[in-house]
């Protein structure tokens, strides 16, 4: 593990500056910022997910992935309500 936070470490420094433009690509993120990178300190996290939480903190975006989450699920369920209800109609 520690052979894995160490390339992990090394990563996300080659690519500072380049991962802004590749938000899934893979970031690393120290779990208390007051803190460095070592490995028991890091999670591996997109570039999207670490900008955020670096700007807003991690609830602010657990409760946007919520709501995203939540929205997403309606519109599956509306959109099965929908097939079900033109398949209804169209035996008319």
């Amino acid at each position: 593990m520690r052979e894995l936070a160490e390339v992990m470490i090394k990563a996300s420094k080659d690519t500072l500056g380049y991962s802004t433009k590749r938000p899934w690509m893979p970031s690393v993120d120290r779990i208390d910022s007051r803190l460095g990178y070592t490995p028991d300190n890091i999670r591996l996290v997109t570039v999207a997910a670490n900008l955020a939480m670096g700007t807003w903190g991690d609830e602010v975006l657990y409760k946007m992935a919520d709501a995203i989450c939540r929205n997403r699920q309606a519109q599956v369920q509306e959109n099965r309500r929908l097939v079900t209800l033109g398949v209804t109609l169209a035996k008319l």
